[in-house]
């Protein structure tokens, strides 16, 4: 038996030119991504997880927040009720769920922390593809294609063969 790299672990391809109304930036941003180095993959993570943790920090801060809220009066008469505040469980958000929420909470896109936040994200990202899309076709895409890409950046990274598999099911 033999072990086939090439037919274990496929090119980093991307295609942004499918987008519909694909902005003049992107008209021809398809390609490879250069294989990233081990160094790279590590950058990648780490400041993904810098990410992750800002925004988990965001996250608590929303949640203190609404439990200082005060509840609105209730007039009652004789009866007093008391409640007790349930706790959801429930799975933990993924660093792409919680930067779809922070960035895209109405009103507060263009706060300066969020584009500190989005800038950084476009700069890790651009980083690791190494100019194979380059920065700027990277910041030109909208937000949810931009989350998606890292999203699939990020599962290429851990489970190269994954998406071998993927492809050839479909």
């Amino acid at each position: 038996m033999k072990f086939d790299l090439g037919a274990e672990v496929g090119a980093l391809e991307y295609d942004f030119t499918t987008v519909p109304n694909c902005p003049p930036e992107l008209a021809d941003a398809k390609g490879l991504i250069p294989e990233p180095s081990t160094e790279l993959v590590d950058y990648f993570f780490e400041k993904r997880n810098e990410l992750n943790r800002v925004l988990a920090e965001w996250a608590a801060e929303q949640e203190a927040a609404e439990d200082e809220e005060p509840a609105p009066p209730v007039k009652t008469k004789r009866v007093t009720k008391t409640t007790t505040k349930t706790t959801k469980t429930a799975e933990p958000e993924s660093l792409e769920q919680r930067l779809d929420k922070w960035l895209a909470e109405p009103g507060k896109s263009n706060a300066p922390e969020r584009v500190a936040v989005r800038e950084a994200l476009i700069d890790i990202l651009a980083k690791v593809c190494q100019g194979s899309p380059t920065r700027e076709q990277i910041a030109a895409l909208r937000h949810r294609h931009r989350v998606a890409f890292m999203e699939w950046l990020t599962t290429e990274l851990l489970d190269p063969k994954g998406s071998l598999r993927s492809a050839t099911t479909n």
